[in-house]
């Protein structure tokens, strides 16, 4: 069995019970929420003459933001980049405001099952990032850092609002277009450090990386490395219970050989076994990308965010060129 078909069976197995829960959660939300009627103050209020649209989480905000423009009024349901969107539990308000939507943007794969259940008490069309992109639940969810992803993400919400508002179409597609620009200059500048690297490479394999955890896996693929990250730990961390021993062993004897390229950190979930590995890594010379999970308030949107983390990843990249 392979790495991805490990991971995405313990995903699955992880989930299956929190979706159980939550659906039930959202199921009587729901029923609540109907008893008090339409006019609950619960009830988003969409400016008249546009269209309600609500966004699971702020990796997909501004995506949809670029392309509904003032035509639409987004809400996003979890926009504080301190919240884990695998553990959260939407409020009364939250459900209200997905099971009123005209459109619903989700990321889904299993990392916000929470919305996509509140969702379905109500009437809203429906986007979701895996879906348009063929990912499945127990996949790799941390779809904002693939640049198909995003592509067909936009793709899919563009198509929804101007089935949804057709007489806007014309602004839609000039946003979407606009929109599109702008990812292509990202993918550009993945495109030149990927080739660059490729022709600095003296090995088969090319320049290689390993990870605290899994999130950034998409975007270092985008940048042609090949993950080195050792089986065991990353099974361990993806069903959220603690490395074995061996495996921690075998993911510093990586990193203090140097048998790595650079270290990818998720900030977020820095706990003690992250800091062991990360400390490992510094005192062996190897490069690191520390990053986060959601996107920092200090990007105004998600493709300043990729743009910003490919710079870093050059930057740490240069100097390990083989």
């Amino acid at each position: 069995m392979t790495r991805n078909e490990s991971m995405k069976e313990t995903l699955k197995q992880a989930t299956h019970n929190r979706a159980r829960v939550i659906a039930l959660l959202a199921f009587v939300l729901a029923a609540v929420l109907s008893m008090v009627g339409c006019s609950s103050p619960l009830a988003p209020s969409s400016s008249e003459g546009k269209l309600s649209v609500v966004v699971s989480v702020n990796q997909w905000s501004s995506v949809v933001k670029a392309i509904a423009g003032d035509n639409a009024d987004v809400q996003t349901i979890l926009s504080s980049p301190s919240v884990d969107a695998h553990d959260f539990e939407p409020q009364a308000q939250d459900v209200s405001r997905i099971s009123s939507a005209q459109l619903v943007v989700l990321n889904g794969a299993g990392y916000d099952t929470w919305a996509k259940n509140a969702a379905q008490t109500g009437n809203a069309k429906l986007v979701s990032a895996a879906q348009e992109n063929g990912t499945e639940d127990g996949d790799n969810p941390h779809l904002w850092f693939s640049a198909q992803a995003r592509r067909t993400l936009a793709s899919g919400v563009y198509e929804q609002l101007v089935k949804l508002d057709g007489k806007h179409k014309a602004d839609y597609s000039s946003r979407y277009n606009a929109w599109l620009k702008k990812e292509k200059k990202v993918e550009e500048e993945i495109t030149a450090i990927r080739d660059n690297l490729e022709k600095n490479s003296t090995t088969s394999e090319g320049l290689t990386y390993a990870a605290t955890e899994s999130v950034a896996d998409y975007l270092a693929h985008d940048l042609g490395l090949t993950d080195r990250t050792p089986r065991g730990y990353a099974q361990a961390v993806q069903n959220e219970s603690e490395p074995a021993p061996s495996d921690l062993h075998s993911f510093e004897t990586l990193l203090t050989s140097k048998k790595v390229d650079v270290l990818v950190v998720n900030k977020q979930e820095l706990d003690s076994t992250a800091k062991q590995v990360l400390a490992a890594a510094k005192k062996a010379g190897v490069p690191t990308v520390e990053l986060t999970e959601t996107r920092p308030e200090k990007y105004a949107t998600t493709l300043e965010w990729m743009s910003a983390l490919v710079s870093d990843f050059q930057k740490a990249l240069s100097s390990t060129a083989k």
